[in-house]
């Protein structure tokens, strides 16, 4: 795999006070569904009315996907698909199957993927990124675990951060 998405570039701070908030220390999200991150409902629950005192939407189906991002990030998978389900966008497309392979549902996470298409962000996370093919690696990681699994969940960080940040850059003037 080429290299990832420049992590050292990443800085939630660039996204507004209500985005650093809610990103936080930036847990590791497990491959599979893991468990909710109570703590932080409070703030992600306030979290689309405060980033939107702050800053100036210029596109709700981004929008949609950046908080969409963060809920997946904290494990709140349900929300996350509410948010994402209906944006009918690439970027709506592969929040979608993120969500899906992280419950799961391999074979829906593909085809949400494949409605994908060529996401832009792609690049960014690597020059062969290859979304499709990594539910087939993260469903090994999750069956097998040990340096696999910590190997797919960095290029899963890698993933969220290149693909929040494409959505960011869209949501935002």
């Amino acid at each position: 795999m080429a290299d990832l998405f420049n992590l050292t570039d990443y800085h939630p701070a660039k996204y507004g006070a209500a985005f650093a908030e809610a990103i936080g220390d930036e847990p590791t999200m497990p491959l599979d569904a893991g468990r909710p991150d109570r703590a932080m409902r409070p703030v992600l629950d306030a979290l689309a009315e405060k980033a939107a005192a702050e800053l100036t939407v210029v596109d709700r189906d981004a929008f949609s996907c950046c908080l969409a991002a963060v809920w997946l990030l904290h494990g709140h998978l349900g929300e996350a698909h509410a948010l994402c389900q209906d944006v009918p966008t690439p970027s709506g497309s592969y929040w979608h199957g993120v969500m899906h392979r992280r419950e799961g549902d391999y074979g829906n996470a593909q085809y949400w993927f494949r409605r994908a298409g060529e996401h832009p962000a792609c690049a960014a996370i690597a020059a062969d990124w290859d979304p499709i093919a990594f539910v087939d690696e993260a469903r090994h990681a999750v069956k097998q675990g040990g340096a696999q699994a910590e190997v797919c969940a960095e290029r899963q960080r890698a993933e969220w951060r290149a693909l929040f940040d494409h959505c960011w850059r869209e949501a935002v003037a």
